[in-house]
């Protein structure tokens, strides 16, 4: 999958239940080291993978050997970023958005620390979300953040990480591969972003924009 298709097939993507058909077989592969060929093993399941598939959370390779049974050719499917993503959210109780705005502030605050708590500029990670996650609302994701108990206001301008941040931290490469996304996809949109008069005098509202964009 492409990067630049990341948000629009998270945001294409339906809501992952705990427990429901998709759910698993996002946990199965997303623990999996290697592409697996899980076979349908009922109507659900069939049902399950072609939605995965549809909203590309999940992706199929079609090989030469065939199936004994039925003499058809073999899939193997392997999970997705935007699969990973959506998977790590739903263990955390998080959407697609608030996920990526937590892999975000997390660099922001690397090296910046206030009484002991990472602190970083909510208009750093703000202006990423103009660019690369639109649609998403940054304001709506940072209160529900908070009301979560995964960030605090530290002033009217910062947050701070918790330390129910620990819970997130068990998912690490997960969330270096979107802030690898995010970054990536920022530095080339903000380019073109700049040919863009509208664009350009919000871009200009945020001088530190990447300031949270420091190396993993």
């Amino acid at each position: 999958m492409a990067s630049s298709t990341i948000a629009d097939a998270a945001r294409g993507a339906r809501l992952l239940y705990r427990n429901s058909w998709q759910f698993n077989l996002l946990k199965k592969l997303f623990h999996a080291s290697q592409p697996l060929h899980p076979p349908p093993a009922n109507r659900a399941e069939r049902i399950a993978i072609r939605r995965l598939l549809k909203s590309e959370l999940v992706k199929a390779w079609t090989g030469k050997k065939l199936h004994h049974c039925c003499g058809r050719p073999h899939v193997s499917y392997s999970i997705t970023l935007a699969g990973k993503a959506h998977f790590v959210a739903s263990e955390l109780g998080l959407t697609f958005a608030q996920l990526c705005y937590l892999a975000c502030g997390r660099h922001a605050s690397r090296n910046s620390v206030i009484d002991g708590m990472p602190v970083f500029v909510d208009r750093d990670v703000d202006s990423v979300f103009f660019l690369v996650l639109k649609g998403f609302s940054s304001n709506v994701a940072r209160k529900e953040l908070r009301r979560k108990g995964f960030l605090e206001k530290r002033v009217w301008h910062a947050s701070t990480i918790t330390p129910r941040f620990a819970e997130v931290e068990k998912y690490a490469t997960v969330l270096d591969a979107l802030y690898l996304w995010m970054r990536a996809e920022y530095e080339s949109r903000i380019q073109q972003a700049m040919h863009d008069p509208d664009i350009s005098k919000v871009v200009s509202l945020f001088p530190q924009a990447a300031g949270g964009f420091a190396e993993p």
